[in-house]
């Protein structure tokens, strides 16, 4: 059952066009570069700015995009333990663990995943106001986050940031932001009678082997003892 946000109604400004400031970049690094089916992989979003410290985000609300064959799918409910993660890129200040949102859906039949967050402060004297984030950068790049994928068919896959997200300020301005794709490859695992038939051919081969080996050592011993 597909899980319905709690989230503050402000969240939807997110998707308001502001003012642009100087691009964040994101690099989307895949657990692994191959896996078979069945595996469960990961892909880490770490974000930093070529503008840093400048660059101070408050909000986030970005979908991931699988392409490919049919198949690779993200996991749902989403392990969102990325959130408490010390390089997470609101770490001490997330909304989301504050209040107990869940920060990640995943839809199209898990072929989407949306995530998103805001920052809040904490503290008693000023709990729920903004604390935004200063983005580093490309030396101390911050989590962004860490999703989970389920390889449910062979072939090869890409996900991607969807061109709709949007990276905001505290007024709601956006900035640009580039970001890479993470591609991967999926194989198939061979069955287990497609193993035994792999085993019985690579043992009637080592057979016929030794099998002539013998006869042409059972021929040279003939001709000698006829030579004698």
């Amino acid at each position: 059952m597909m899980r319905t946000w709690s989230l503050l109604a402000g969240f939807l400004i997110l998707w308001i066009t502001g003012i642009s400031h100087a691009d964040l970049i994101i690099t989307m690094t895949p657990s692994s570069n191959t896996y078979n089916v069945g595996d469960v992989g990961t892909v880490d979003l770490m974000i930093h700015s070529n503008n840093s410290p400048n660059d101070l985000v408050d909000s986030f609300l970005f979908d991931l995009n699988v392409t490919g064959p049919v198949g690779l799918t993200f996991v749902t409910p989403q392990p969102e333990t990325y959130l408490t993660d010390p390089n997470y890129v609101f770490a001490g200040r997330s909304a989301n663990v504050a209040l107990n949102f869940p920060a990640t859906d995943v839809s199209n039949a898990g072929r989407t995943l949306t995530a998103l967050d805001v920052t809040f402060d904490f503290t008693p004297a000023t709990l729920g106001n903004a604390l935004p984030m200063p983005i580093p950068d490309s030396n101390s790049p911050l989590l962004l986050g860490r999703f989970a994928f389920t390889a449910g068919s062979a072939g090869n896959f890409s996900i991607a940031v969807d061109p709709s997200s949007s990276f905001s300020d505290v007024n709601f301005n956006t900035f640009n932001y580039t970001s890479n794709l993470a591609n991967f490859t999926v194989t198939a695992v061979p069955e287990p009678s497609s193993f035994s038939l792999m085993f019985v051919s690579i043992g009637a081969t080592i057979a016929v082997a030794r099998w002539r080996k013998r006869r042409t050592q059972h021929g040279k011993t003939e001709t000698n003892d006829t030579n004698r």
